[in-house]
């Protein structure tokens, strides 16, 4: 009786462990820094310096490994991340290979530099927190943001910060080994270029408005169309609020009563234009009454970004107010003004600048350029090239379902 008792309270236990089991119960403390995630040769990475390393990087696009809005994403994002760990460990076996350490000044440049960016952080905000009356104690409030700043990012002390790039500094110099040599060739460069061209000639011949985008927005284009041409304007302002009234009626759909609020609005601005007109025709420099009257901020002197004024065409409405695109339809070469044109913004005064050059740009205007693009491409697929090299010579096993 006493064995079948036993017998019986054994299995209602087994049967116990086994439900407990399936219901997720932990039973055993686990600890997660003797579970390896990967490993390549004798090195391993644990799920703690895996999760740890992720939690840091996630960091610095202000996620966490629990946010809700990548936990889609999360299974794949862990396998290329585990993927990336495997290769800084690989490239770091091979600097150590090849006797690729950090020397003692480069260590001490490293500390110096992180005691450089703290100072320099600390400088700055105590300055801008001097200024808040509502801060009693602006050191201690910059000395919290940046420890607050360090931890979001995964550094536990400035020595943590150098330590890192210490760290990188073998992995930098087996880089440096492995493209020492690579150079590229102006048959190279010229080969470039001529592609460059012959994709922008068939990117914008029939798209004036997509140029002339892509050229306000800083691209390097190697081909132009014809009928490009700059304008400068000065512009003789309505007030914000007027600017708002008037854009809140067309929202509203009331054109009619934004057009009559407009020229009344207008109105105002009569005594400065016939002003400004007066000077103009007495000639007066263009762009000394821009800088006197404008209140267009990118036409302004030492405006970097329209120096030359806005791009427009023929036609141009749509990248431009209607009634200001009309009007430089209107300016057929370079000198010309217009009237005063009214838009919602106020009143232009417009004046045609130089044509841009139509077709090819010189080579020389980006040799560099290119010159360093080819570079940096035939550096990085020859490294990619040794680093698969080097994966392929060790032996490597990633646990992807212990992440």
């Amino acid at each position: 009786m006493k064995k079948r008792t036993m017998k019986k309270l054994m299995r209602v236990a087994a049967l116990l462990l086994a439900v407990c089991l399936l219901a997720g119960c932990s039973l055993i403390e686990i600890d997660e820094s003797k579970i390896i995630v990967a490993k390549v040769g004798e090195k391993t990475i644990t799920k703690t310096e895996f999760d740890e390393s992720l939690k840091n990087y996630l960091a610095l696009y202000g996620y966490t490994p629990e946010s809700s809005d990548i936990q889609e994403q999360l299974p794949e994002m862990k396998t290329s991340y585990l993927e990336a760990m495997v290769d800084n460990l690989v490239i770091d076996i091979k600097a150590e290979e090849m006797g690729f350490v950090a020397t003692q000044e480069e260590i001490d440049a490293a500390y110096q530099e992180a005691q450089d960016w703290y100072d320099e952080q600390f400088a700055s905000l105590v300055e801008i927190y001097e200024a808040d009356e509502t801060i009693e104690d602006p050191e201690q409030h910059a000395t919290e943001i940046i420890e607050n700043h360090m931890t979001t990012y995964g550094y536990a002390s400035l020595d943590a910060m150098a330590e890192e790039t210490i760290a990188a500094i073998p992995g930098n110099k087996l880089y440096e080994d492995v493209v020492k040599d690579i150079t590229v060739t102006e048959e190279e460069i010229q080969a470039e270029f001529d592609a460059n061209v012959a994709s922008d000639e068939e990117t914008y011949a029939e798209d004036l408005a997509t140029f002339v985008q892509d050229y306000n927005g800083g691209m390097t284009l190697y081909w132009r169309p014809e009928g490009l041409f700059f304008v400068k304007h000065i512009l003789v302002a309505l007030t914000e609020e007027q600017q708002d009234e008037i854009s809140t009626l067309r929202a509203e759909g009331s054109d009619e009563e934004a057009d009559s609020y407009r020229e009344e609005a207008l109105a105002s601005l009569d005594a400065k234009v016939a002003e400004i007109q007066e000077k103009i025709n007495a000639g007066e420099d263009f762009q000394t009454l821009i800088d006197e009257y404008g209140e267009d901020p990118g036409m302004q002197e030492g405006a970097t970004a329209y120096e030359d004024g806005y791009l427009v065409y023929v036609g141009s409405e749509g990248l431009y107010m209607d009634e200001f695109a009309r009007a430089c339809d209107n300016l057929t070469k370079e000198g010309d003004i217009s009237e005063p044109v009214a838009t919602d913004y106020g009143y232009h005064i417009i004046r045609r600048c130089a044509d841009l050059p139509s077709g090819a740009i010189e080579l020389s205007e980006v040799h560099d350029l290119l010159n360093a693009k080819l570079l940096s491409s035939k550096q990085s697929e020859a490294y990619d090239e040794a680093l698969q090299s080097w994966k392929e010579e060790m032996t490597i096993e990633l646990f992807e379902s212990r992440l």
